[in-house]
Protein backbone atom coordinates (compact mmCIF):
# COMPACT_ATOMS: atom_id res chain seq x y z
CA UNK A 1 0.00 0.00 0.00
CA UNK A 2 2.90 2.43 0.72
CA UNK A 3 5.03 1.42 -1.60
CA UNK A 4 1.59 2.02 -4.54
CA UNK A 5 1.20 5.64 -2.43
CA UNK A 6 5.23 6.95 -3.02
CA UNK A 7 5.03 5.56 -6.94
CA UNK A 8 1.73 7.25 -7.49
CA UNK A 9 2.78 10.13 -6.42
CA UNK A 10 6.31 10.54 -7.37
CA UNK A 11 6.38 8.75 -10.25
CA UNK A 12 4.60 12.01 -12.69
CA UNK A 13 7.50 13.78 -11.10
CA UNK A 14 10.58 11.18 -12.95
CA UNK A 15 11.20 9.45 -9.48
CA UNK A 16 12.53 5.93 -9.67
CA UNK A 17 11.25 4.78 -6.39
CA UNK A 18 12.56 0.75 -5.28
CA UNK A 19 11.12 -0.88 -2.64
CA UNK A 20 12.42 -3.63 -0.20
CA UNK A 21 12.27 -5.37 3.12
CA UNK A 22 15.80 -5.42 4.03
CA UNK A 23 18.83 -2.86 3.34
CA UNK A 24 20.77 -5.63 1.49
CA UNK A 25 18.26 -6.51 -1.04
CA UNK A 26 19.26 -2.43 -2.27
CA UNK A 27 22.60 -3.30 -3.37
CA UNK A 28 23.95 0.24 -2.88
CA UNK A 29 27.00 1.90 -4.59
CA UNK A 30 29.51 2.70 -2.69
CA UNK A 31 29.33 7.01 -3.40
CA UNK A 32 25.82 6.36 -4.73
CA UNK A 33 23.53 9.29 -4.21
CA UNK A 34 20.50 8.39 -2.66
CA UNK A 35 17.60 11.02 -2.53
CA UNK A 36 15.65 9.93 0.58
CA UNK A 37 15.00 6.56 2.60
CA UNK A 38 11.19 6.22 3.64
CA UNK A 39 10.18 3.11 6.27
CA UNK A 40 7.09 1.62 6.59
CA UNK A 41 6.49 1.79 10.37
CA UNK A 42 4.10 -1.06 10.33
CA UNK A 43 7.44 -3.53 10.04
CA UNK A 44 7.54 -2.40 13.91
CA UNK A 45 9.49 -0.47 15.52
CA UNK A 46 12.57 -2.95 16.40
CA UNK A 47 12.82 -3.81 12.62
CA UNK A 48 12.90 0.24 11.38
CA UNK A 49 15.55 0.48 14.32
CA UNK A 50 17.79 -1.39 12.71
CA UNK A 51 17.56 -0.54 8.97
CA UNK A 52 18.14 2.85 10.28
CA UNK A 53 21.25 1.86 12.05
CA UNK A 54 22.12 0.35 8.30
CA UNK A 55 21.58 3.24 6.57
CA UNK A 56 23.51 5.51 8.92
CA UNK A 57 26.56 2.62 8.51
CA UNK A 58 26.36 2.46 4.84
CA UNK A 59 29.33 4.03 3.22
CA UNK A 60 29.76 7.72 1.28
CA UNK A 61 26.69 9.91 1.13
CA UNK A 62 24.29 7.56 1.46
CA UNK A 63 24.86 7.30 5.05
CA UNK A 64 23.55 11.16 5.24
CA UNK A 65 20.13 10.40 3.53
CA UNK A 66 17.29 11.38 5.04
CA UNK A 67 15.17 9.06 6.37
CA UNK A 68 11.48 9.01 7.28
CA UNK A 69 9.20 6.87 9.04
CA UNK A 70 5.32 6.20 8.09
CA UNK A 71 3.84 5.79 11.08
CA UNK A 72 5.40 3.83 13.98
CA UNK A 73 4.14 2.00 17.00
CA UNK A 74 6.88 2.28 20.04
CA UNK A 75 9.88 4.48 19.89
CA UNK A 76 10.69 6.43 17.15
CA UNK A 77 14.46 5.22 16.57
CA UNK A 78 17.39 7.37 16.72
CA UNK A 79 18.63 8.61 13.52
CA UNK A 80 15.17 9.30 11.49
CA UNK A 81 14.63 12.65 9.65
CA UNK A 82 11.15 12.85 10.02
CA UNK A 83 7.73 11.14 10.85
CA UNK A 84 5.06 11.15 8.13
CA UNK A 85 1.61 10.36 9.73
CA UNK A 86 -0.22 7.51 8.68
CA UNK A 87 -2.76 7.08 6.84
CA UNK A 88 -0.71 9.37 4.29
CA UNK A 89 -2.41 12.26 2.81
CA UNK A 90 -1.00 13.41 -0.28
CA UNK A 91 -0.29 17.06 -0.17
CA UNK A 92 1.38 17.14 3.76
CA UNK A 93 3.11 14.11 2.81
CA UNK A 94 5.05 15.48 -0.36
CA UNK A 95 5.50 18.63 1.41
CA UNK A 96 7.36 17.04 3.76
CA UNK A 97 9.11 15.06 1.37
CA UNK A 98 10.17 18.41 -0.09
CA UNK A 99 11.08 19.93 2.81
CA UNK A 100 13.53 16.84 3.17
CA UNK A 101 14.49 17.13 -0.70
CA UNK A 102 13.70 19.84 -2.24
CA UNK A 103 11.52 20.36 -5.31
CA UNK A 104 10.45 17.39 -6.83
CA UNK A 105 10.48 18.04 -10.14
CA UNK A 106 14.05 19.82 -9.73
CA UNK A 107 16.62 17.04 -10.42
CA UNK A 108 19.80 18.87 -11.00
CA UNK A 109 19.10 20.77 -7.50
CA UNK A 110 20.02 17.52 -6.10
CA UNK A 111 23.40 17.95 -6.37
CA UNK A 112 26.29 17.66 -3.76
CA UNK A 113 27.81 19.94 -5.27
CA UNK A 114 24.36 22.39 -4.66
CA UNK A 115 25.22 23.93 -0.38
CA UNK A 116 21.66 24.55 -0.13
CA UNK A 117 20.81 20.72 -0.54
CA UNK A 118 23.39 19.39 0.94
CA UNK A 119 22.29 21.53 4.13
CA UNK A 120 19.07 20.02 3.21
CA UNK A 121 19.78 16.71 3.76
CA UNK A 122 21.35 17.32 7.36
CA UNK A 123 18.74 19.22 8.25
CA UNK A 124 15.62 20.10 6.45
CA UNK A 125 14.36 23.17 4.31
CA UNK A 126 14.25 25.49 7.77
CA UNK A 127 17.51 24.45 9.03
CA UNK A 128 18.93 24.92 5.57
CA UNK A 129 17.05 28.18 5.28
CA UNK A 130 18.48 29.80 8.53
CA UNK A 131 21.86 28.39 8.14
CA UNK A 132 22.43 30.49 4.91
CA UNK A 133 20.64 33.63 5.92
CA UNK A 134 22.70 33.96 8.88
CA UNK A 135 25.96 33.09 6.51
CA UNK A 136 24.60 35.39 4.33
CA UNK A 137 24.75 38.44 7.36
CA UNK A 138 28.44 37.59 7.45
CA UNK A 139 29.31 38.08 4.04
CA UNK A 140 27.38 41.16 3.98
CA UNK A 141 29.73 41.87 7.38
CA UNK A 142 32.64 41.20 5.11
CA UNK A 143 31.66 43.57 2.48
CA UNK A 144 31.59 46.02 4.97
CA UNK A 145 34.93 45.05 5.98
CA UNK A 146 36.14 45.22 2.21
CA UNK A 147 34.86 48.56 2.22
CA UNK A 148 37.25 49.81 5.28
CA UNK A 149 39.54 46.53 6.31
CA UNK A 150 40.44 46.94 10.28
CA UNK A 151 43.98 45.10 10.60
CA UNK A 152 44.52 42.11 12.30
CA UNK A 153 40.40 40.97 11.81
CA UNK A 154 39.92 37.47 11.96
CA UNK A 155 36.77 38.16 9.75
CA UNK A 156 39.15 37.09 6.29
CA UNK A 157 39.36 33.51 8.30
CA UNK A 158 36.36 33.10 9.53
CA UNK A 159 35.01 33.88 6.27
CA UNK A 160 36.99 31.39 4.08
CA UNK A 161 36.57 28.95 6.66
CA UNK A 162 32.49 29.32 6.89
CA UNK A 163 32.36 29.60 3.18
CA UNK A 164 34.23 26.39 2.28
CA UNK A 165 31.75 24.29 5.10
CA UNK A 166 29.02 25.68 3.58
CA UNK A 167 30.45 24.35 0.24
CA UNK A 168 31.26 27.42 -1.23
CA UNK A 169 34.76 26.51 -2.24
CA UNK A 170 35.74 29.47 -4.49
CA UNK A 171 34.65 32.18 -2.28
CA UNK A 172 36.20 30.18 0.68
CA UNK A 173 39.79 30.45 -2.03
CA UNK A 174 39.03 33.82 -2.17
CA UNK A 175 38.65 35.00 1.10
CA UNK A 176 41.63 33.00 2.44
CA UNK A 177 43.71 35.02 -0.55
CA UNK A 178 42.73 38.37 1.38
CA UNK A 179 43.43 36.08 4.83
CA UNK A 180 47.06 35.43 3.73
CA UNK A 181 47.78 38.81 1.86
CA UNK A 182 48.00 37.23 -1.22
CA UNK A 183 45.00 38.69 -2.84
CA UNK A 184 45.75 40.45 -6.27
CA UNK A 185 41.73 41.44 -6.95
CA UNK A 186 40.06 42.12 -3.70
CA UNK A 187 37.05 43.66 -6.40
CA UNK A 188 36.93 39.75 -7.98
CA UNK A 189 36.39 38.36 -3.81
CA UNK A 190 33.73 41.55 -3.49
CA UNK A 191 31.71 40.20 -6.86
CA UNK A 192 31.97 37.27 -5.99
CA UNK A 193 30.60 37.36 -2.29
CA UNK A 194 27.24 39.67 -3.68
CA UNK A 195 26.91 36.81 -6.01
CA UNK A 196 26.76 34.42 -3.46
CA UNK A 197 24.53 36.88 -1.38
CA UNK A 198 22.24 36.74 -4.09
CA UNK A 199 22.38 33.22 -4.91
CA UNK A 200 21.17 32.92 -1.23
CA UNK A 201 18.45 35.18 -0.98
CA UNK A 202 17.43 34.00 -4.12
CA UNK A 203 16.90 30.42 -2.85
CA UNK A 204 15.53 31.15 0.46
CA UNK A 205 12.61 33.23 -1.33
CA UNK A 206 11.65 30.44 -3.37
CA UNK A 207 11.83 27.19 -1.33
Amino acid sequence: MLQEQIDGWLGPHGWLCVGATTMSELDIAEGQLIALFLLDGAAGADDCAAQVQAIRALNGPASGTPILLAGVDGTVPSGVSALLPVPLVRDSALATLEHWVGPLADHGFRDLANPYYRLMRLGGRTTADGLLSSFADQLRDALAWLDAPAPASPLPHQIAGLAGMVGFQSLSEHWRAIDIGDSADPEATRALTEAVIANIEDRISTS
